[in-house]
């Protein structure tokens, strides 16, 4: 006992002592132990065999915990090479998958606008919300996977999941979706019917406010899996939708339901599971934890948009900052004779102008849901109700400009649209696209994209925060005078490893270059 509290006593001396002169370089042991426990998110096992390998100096710490990360990578099945019993394997991907999820604003089904019991029991069976943090884990662990492709992809993905033996056991019944975990062991529940509109109805309910059998109509969908993940798969599911509803509960007009074989132009009946471009900004659970509005509501172009989607999206993929405009760049969008307030002052407009203006991609998007109410099916199995999106059909041109009074019909007009801001370079990025594939493409294409993810990481593995800015810009002047010489090395570094993921488009290339960096090496991350 005294010779392991002695041992304990020598290593925090040797710390501290470390930590006076922060160019000191960890021993290899430690080296790995620290990567281990970053990438695993668990203390290193002291009979290791890699970590016998690097104390015997057969290898080095890195080139040991390269190793450890390898094994999580996607196989031909897109699941986990090693198989999903290599705990190692499972640590890794479910670290680092946890760590996209903490990337974005909005990450659980409550976040959807309008989701209630009443409407919504059954969302979270069939709808994933970590689905965007998905994509960024699959294009980690997937060979030759590309980064553009997390923001140009046209599908979404789909989480393997297994569950924990020794949960499994201790609760003594399988949880076979994520609402057993809510409601308990109710097989009432588990065969996962979703209550949905028909697409044929009696034209004498339509307007119906309380639904009933002969209106509805009880389809199984395919469960949300629960447990670790332990492989991610481009979306493989296909699901027709007969019908939706744009109003649940009633509502505008009167107490009559929006049922959407009457909605004009509306694609009522659609795959499930169809993205609508631009990899995760068009992925339905990202839109619908994003677009910040009620089910049913139209777009008009001026004060109805999705600009919480593209706040939200700029500030996880551009880590942008707002206002993202100077007061030169909206001069020319001030319109006194409109509607919209925020067009009447150049202080509203330098975040309007770039939230607005992309949001018009998203115009034609609406968010809906299933009949209201429930009901017991034949086998005595309890049906659920569920948040649902789709979109209406083009049927007009675009009106050519961002409008500053609600335009009529503007919902079902081409999905035109601007990425408009101020890039970390200073430069006016000013690019017109058309739909949500085109605005994936866009800000794919920017230096802030990749820069970006390089702070993101650079941040996860050694706990330096990277402020990115314009710093051409005349408001940042004593922001920039602040700056002290590690602020400048480590942005330096940072816009270096963007600069090489903007090149070889590999998210595994960019971790490496960051583990072999002096800073990883250095005992307080300080080369």
């Amino acid at each position: 006992m005294r010779k392991s509290r002695a041992l304990v006593l020598g290593g925090i001396l040797w710390a501290c002592s470390a930590m006076a002169d922060t160019s000191v370089i960890l021993p290899n042991a430690a080296l790995f132990a620290r990567c281990y426990g970053q990438i695993t998110g668990q203390p290193v096992p002291r009979g290791h065999a890699l970590l016998a390998a690097v104390k015997a100096g057969s290898i080095s710490a890195i080139d040991a915990c390269v190793q450890v990360f390898d094994k999580a990578q996607l196989g031909n099945d897109n699941k986990i090479a090693t198989g999903h019993s290599d705990s190692e394997a499972v640590a890794v991907l479910n670290t680092f998958n946890n760590f996209h999820r903490s990337w974005f604003a909005t990450t659980k089904i409550e976040d959807i606008i309008d989701h209630g019991p009443d409407t919504g029991v059954g969302t979270f069976d069939i709808y994933d919300p970590s689905e965007p943090a998905l994509s960024l884990t699959y294009h980690l662990l997937k060979p030759s996977a590309a980064y553009s492709s997390v923001l140009t992809d046209s599908f979404g993905y789909q989480a393997v999941r297994e569950e924990n033996t020794t949960i499994k056991n201790l609760l003594g019944y399988t949880v076979s979706m994520p609402s057993r975990r809510l409601y308990g062991n109710n097989a009432t529940i588990d065969q996962n019917a979703i209550v949905l509109r028909s697409g044929n109805l009696d034209a004498s309910k339509v307007h119906a406010f309380f639904g009933d059998s002969r209106t509805n109509t009880s389809q199984v969908m395919p469960k949300i899996q629960v447990g670790d993940v332990i492989g991610v798969l481009p979306q493989p599911q296909n699901f027709t939708v007969p019908n939706l509803v744009l109003n649940p509960l009633g509502g505008d007009p009167g107490s009559q339901v929006r049922d959407g074989t009457i909605e004009a132009d509306l694609n009522y009946s659609y795959n499930f599971y169809s993205s609508f471009g631009g990899g995760v900004l068009g992925q339905p659970i990202y839109l619908m934890m994003n677009i910040g509005h009620p089910k049913g509501l139209m777009y008009t172009g001026a004060e109805k948009l999705p600009r919480r989607w593209v706040y939200n999206t700029m500030q996880t993929f551009l880590c942008s900052q707002f206002p993202s405009l100077r007061e030169s760049d909206v001069q020319s969008y001030l319109d006194m004779n409109g509607t919209a307030p925020f067009r009447k002052a150049t202080s509203c407009l330098q975040c309007h102008a770039t939230m607005d203006q992309a949001a018009m991609t998203a115009r034609n998007i609406v968010a809906g849901g299933s009949e209201w109410n429930t009901f017991t099916g034949a086998d005595g199995g309890q049906t659920k109700t569920t948040d649902m999106l789709t979109s209406y059909k083009v049927t007009t041109a675009d009106m050519g400009s961002w409008p500053s009074s609600a335009v009529a019909n503007y919902h079902v007009q081409n999905p035109t649209g601007k990425l408009y801001f101020r890039s970390v370079t200073g430069q006016l990025i000013n690019q017109p696209l058309v739909g949500l594939s085109g605005l994936g493409s866009a800000m794919a294409s920017t230096e802030d994209y990749y820069d970006c993810a390089a702070k993101r990481y650079f941040e996860f593995f050694t706990g330096i925060s990277v402020s990115l800015y314009d710093m051409t810009d005349p408001r940042f002047a004593s922001v920039n005078e602040s700056l002290t010489q590690d602020n400048l090395s480590d942005l330096q570094f940072v816009k270096k490893l963007g600069a090489n993921l903007r090149s070889t488009q590999s998210l595994r290339q960019m971790v490496l270059d960051i583990l072999s960096s002096d800073y990883y090496k250095s005992v307080n991350f300080r080369p």
